[in-house]
C-alpha cells in the first residue's frame, strides 16, 4: 500500500524507525508532521503536526509505560497506544518537513486532514488514535465488550469522495445538503420543509454543516449534535454575512464517524484546491 512508502501525500519521509528505539537526537528540532504506523498488523495509528521533536518525544512515552499503567495517562491517544503496544506489536513512527511549505500551522493542519483522508481511501479503514476514535475504542474495551483478539478495530465509516460539485453545491462531496441559509433566515425558519428537510427532524440531528462566505468560499466544516440549534451558535463565531447548510447524518451515528466525515471533508477540499477552510483551523 502507499501510505506505507517514503513518498505519500507529497511529502518525502524518512525511513521508519521503532517508536521506542528513537533517541532524541534522531528526530529534527524543526516544525514538521509525522505519522505512527502499528507493526502487526500494519495499520495507520496517527497522524499529527508541531515540533517534531517535542510531539515525537511525548509519544515515545507510550513504549515506557506498563500496560497496567495506561490507565493513568491523561492522554486518551497516547493511553490507546500504550494499552495495545504488546498486542499491535509495537510502533513505528516516520516523519516529514517538506517539500511543499509547512511553516503555516493551519497548512500543516489541511496536509493531515489530507493524509488520513488518503489512508481512508486506500485502507478502507481509520487511524487508530485520530478523529476521537482512541476514546471511543477505551470506553469500549474497559466495559469488556470488545475484550479480546484484534476486533478493538472499531469499523470506519465510508470515506468521502469527491464528485465533481463545488463547495456551494447540494450534492458536494456526495452528500445531500439543505439549501444556503443565513443566520436571520434560520433563525426565523418555521418547521417546514427546507431544501426536503424538515427543522423539526433535523433538531434530532447529528448532522454535518458547512459554512460559506458571501463570495461562496469555504470558511469551515464541523458537526453539531443538534442542527437547527447548533448551526445558530456557529453562525455566531464567523463573519457577518456567513451562508450555511447542513446535512444530516443519521440518529445513531457515533461523534468519531462525526468527526471522521468533518476531516475527510477538509482533507478532500484540500486535495481538489490545495485550500484550507478560512475559519477552519
Amino acid at each position: 500500500m502507499t501510505w506505507k512508502k517514503r513518498q505519500y501525500g507529497g511529502f518525502w519521509w524518512s525511513p521508519w524507525s521503532r517508536l521506542g528505539d528513537v533517541s532524541h537526537d534522531d528526530v529534527p528540532g524543526g516544525i514538521g508532521i509525522y505519522r505512527i504506523r502499528s507493526r502487526q498488523p500494519e495499520r495507520l495509528a496517527y497522524v499529527g503536526e508541531g515540533v517534531l521533536r517535542s510531539r515525537i518525544g511525548h509519544w515515545r512515552r507510550a513504549c515506557s509505560i506498563p500496560e497496567e499503567q495506561a490507565s493513568a495517562v491523561s492522554d486518551d491517544r497516547l493511553e490507546f497506544l500504550a494499552f495495545h503496544e504488546e498486542r499491535l506489536g509495537g510502533y513505528e513512527v516516520s516523519w516529514t518537513q517538506g517539500p511543499a511549505d509547512i511553516s503555516d500551522k493551519r497548512i500543516r493542519r489541511g496536509h493531515e486532514s489530507h493524509l488520513l483522508w488518503l489512508y481512508r481511501r486506500e485502507a478502507c479503514r481509520s487511524a487508530l488514535a485520530n478523529c476521537g476514535r482512541a476514546h471511543s475504542k477505551l470506553n469500549l474495551i474497559g466495559s469488556g465488550k470488545l475484550a479480546y483478539g484484534k476486533t478493538f478495530f472499531l469499523p470506519s465509516s465510508r470515506p468521502v469522495e469527491p464528485c465533481g460539485h463545488q463547495p456551494h453545491s447540494d450534492r458536494w462531496m456526495g452528500f445531500r445538503w439543505t439549501q444556503l441559509i443565513s443566520r436571520r433566515e434560520l433563525k426565523h425558519a418555521s418547521k417546514e420543509d427546507l431544501c426536503g428537510f424538515r427543522l423539526g427532524w433535523m433538531q434530532h440531528g447529528p448532522a454535518l454543516y458547512k459554512a460559506l462566505s458571501p463570495r461562496l468560499k469555504l470558511l469551515k466544516i464541523g458537526y453539531k449534535r443538534h442542527a437547527q440549534g447548533g448551526l445558530l451558535d456557529v453562525f455566531r463565531s464567523l463573519p457577518g454575512g456567513t451562508v450555511a447548510a447542513w446535512a444530516n447524518v443519521g440518529p445513531l451515528i457515533p461523534k468519531y464517524h462525526c468527526l471522521e466525515l468533518c476531516t475527510d471533508l477538509v482533507g478532500a477540499h484540500f486535495h481538489r484546491t490545495g485550500e484550507v477552510p478560512g475559519c477552519q483551523f
